[in-house]
C-alpha cells in the first residue's frame, strides 16, 4: 500500500503512455492487416486508454497539493492529450463518430479536472514553479487535441485485401474437424464455421483491372447501375436459365456452386489454374464471404444469413446423408447429380442445388460447343461476379460501408464508390475522359460515408 501511494500515479501515467504508443503502432497495422487478434488488441488499448487517463486525472485532483508530487501539474496536460487520442485512430468505429457531442461533454469535464490540478499546484500551491509556463502551454495543446478528436470527419484507409469463404471447404472439413464437432455440441457451429473457414488474400492486379474495365465500359443506368447483376448474362444470351431471378443470397449461392463445378472441370482439363481462373475463384469466394461473414454488407432485405446455413446443411446431407472428406469427392457427387438431371429431370432435389448443378453443366456445355474460343466461360464468370459486386455495393447502405471501415474496409466499398463516381460523370457529361480513372484508385484512402 505504501508503494502504491508513493508510485501509483507515476505507474498509471506510464501505463497511459504505453497504451498511446500501442495505439500508434497497432492502429496503422489494422489498416493493412485484417486480423481478429489484432483488432482485439487495438480495441482493448483503445478502451483502456481513456479510462486510465480519466482515472489518473481524477486521482490527481485529490492529491495535487502533495509535496511528493511536484510534477503532477505538468502531467495533467499530457493526460488531456492522451484523452484526445492518436491521429491514426481518433475513433475506433462509426458509433464513436456519432457520439462526438458526448465527447465534447467529456472534454469539458476533464478539462475542468486538469484545470483544477493546475490551480491547486500553481495558485494554492507553489506559485514560483519553473514549470508553470510549460504546463500552461501543454494544457492549451491538450485541449486543442481533445477538441480535434471530437471531429467525426476522419480519413480512413483499407486493407487492400478481400475475404474468402468456400462452401465446399466448410461442408467437407467441418464434418471431420474435432473443433467443429465441439462447436456443434455447444450449439455454436454456425459461428465457428464462419470464423474458422474464412481467410483473406491480397487483391490481385487482374481483379483490379476487371473492376475498373467493367465500370469504365458502362453506358448508363440501364447497363450496370440499376441492374441486378444480370446485364452481362443478357449480353451472352444466358439469361433464360431458371433461378437467375431469385433473391440476391440465393443467386450468390447458385453461382458459387456452379463456378466451383466449372473450375473443377477446368482444372481437370488444363491441369493448372490460369490467372483468370484464380480471379474468378477469388471473386466467387469473396461474395460468399460477404454472405457468410458480412451479411450487413448486402442490401436489405436480402441480408439474410439463413440461406447460407440452409445450403450448408443441404451440401452436407447430399447423397443420402453421406459425408465427404474432400472437396473433390463432393464436387464429383454434384457432377453425378448434374449428369443424372439430364436423363431424369424429375429427380427429387433441393431447388437451389438443382439449379446450381444444371447451371454448372450448362457452363461446361457452352465451353465444349466452342472449343476454339479459349476462356469464354471464364470471362463470362468474371464479368458476372464483377457486375454482381458493383450492383451489391451500390445497393448496400452508406452506414454499412462506413461501419466496415474500422475493420480495414471492403472491396465492395471501393466498387460502390467507383460506380457512384462513374454514374455522376455519365449524368453530367457522357463524353467524360476515361483517363480520370487511370490512376491507382486501389491505393487511394477511403473516406467515411455519411448516412
Amino acid at each position: 500500500m505504501h508503494a502504491w501511494k508513493a508510485w501509483g500515479i507515476q505507474a498509471l501515467v506510464l501505463l497511459s503512455f504505453t497504451l498511446q504508443v500501442t495505439l500508434v503502432i497497432l492502429a496503422e497495422l489494422r489498416r493493412c492487416i485484417d486480423s481478429g487478434v489484432l483488432r482485439f488488441f487495438v480495441w482493448s488499448a483503445y478502451m483502456a486508454a481513456d479510462s486510465t487517463a480519466i482515472y489518473v486525472l481524477g486521482h490527481m485532483s485529490v492529491t495535487s497539493r502533495s509535496p511528493e508530487h511536484e510534477l503532477m501539474a505538468f502531467w495533467a496536460p499530457f493526460l488531456l492529450m492522451h484523452l484526445g487520442g492518436q491521429d491514426s485512430i481518433t475513433a475506433y468505429a462509426i458509433e464513436d463518430n456519432r457520439l462526438w457531442l458526448r465527447h465534447l461533454q467529456t472534454l469539458a469535464v476533464q478539462a475542468a479536472a486538469a484545470g483544477y490540478v493546475l490551480y491547486e499546484s500553481f495558485i494554492v500551491g507553489s506559485p514560483s514553479s519553473l514549470l508553470r509556463w510549460a504546463t500552461i502551454i501543454m494544457f492549451m495543446v491538450g485541449i486543442f487535441k481533445f477538441v480535434h478528436a471530437a471531429d467525426w470527419r476522419r480519413r480512413c484507409s483499407w486493407s487492400r485485401s478481400m475475404g474468402q469463404h468456400n462452401l465446399f471447404q466448410v461442408c467437407t472439413r467441418s464434418v471431420t474437424s474435432r473443433r467443429s464437432k465441439i462447436a456443434r455440441w455447444i450449439e455454436a457451429e454456425d459461428w465457428w464455421n464462419t470464423l474458422a473457414y474464412s481467410w483473406s488474400i491480397p487483391i490481385s492486379a487482374l481483379i483490379e483491372k476487371l473492376l475498373m474495365d467493367k465500370v469504365l465500359a458502362c453506358e448508363g443506368d440501364d447497363d450496370l447501375f440499376d441492374s441486378r447483376g444480370q446485364a452481362e448474362l443478357k449480353r451472352w444470351g444466358l439469361y433464360e436459365h431458371k433461378g437467375l431471378d431469385w433473391s440476391l443470397e440465393n443467386r450468390i449461392i447458385m453461382w458459387h456452386i456452379a463456378t466451383s463445378m466449372y473450375l473443377s472441370w477446368c482444372c481437370e482439363k488444363q491441369q493448372a489454374k490460369t490467372s483468370m481462373a484464380e480471379a474468378v475463384e477469388a471473386l466467387s469466394n469473396y461474395m460468399m464471404f460477404l454472405l457468410a461473414s458480412r451479411p450487413h454488407m448486402l442490401p436489405a432485405p436480402t441480408a439474410s444469413h439463413n440461406a447460407y446455413v440452409e445450403i450448408c446443411y443441404v451440401l452436407t446431407t447430399v447423397d443420402a446423408g453421406k459425408g465427404f472428406s474432400s472437396v473433390k469427392d463432393l464436387l464429383s457427387s454434384l457432377w453425378s447429380i448434374a449428369n443424372a438431371l439430364e436423363t431424369t429431370p424429375t429427380i427429387q432435389l433441393e431447388s437451389r442445388l438443382r439449379a446450381s448443378c444444371a447451371l454448372g453443366a450448362k457452363l461446361v456445355r457452352e465451353e465444349e460447343e466452342s472449343p476454339g474460343e479459349n476462356n469464354n466461360m471464364l470471362e463470362l464468370l468474371a464479368q458476372v461476379w464483377v457486375e454482381a459486386l458493383c450492383c451489391t455495393g451500390k445497393s448496400c447502405s452508406a452506414y454499412s460501408h462506413a461501419k466496415q471501415l474500422s475493420n480495414g474496409g471492403e472491396l465492395i466499398t471501393v466498387a460502390a464508390l467507383l460506380v457512384e463516381h462513374m454514374k455522376k460523370f455519365i449524368l453530367i457529361d457522357r463524353s467524360v475522359d476515361a483517363e480520370i480513372f487511370n490512376h491507382d484508385i486501389f491505393a487511394t484512402p477511403l473516406y467515411g460515408v455519411e448516412s
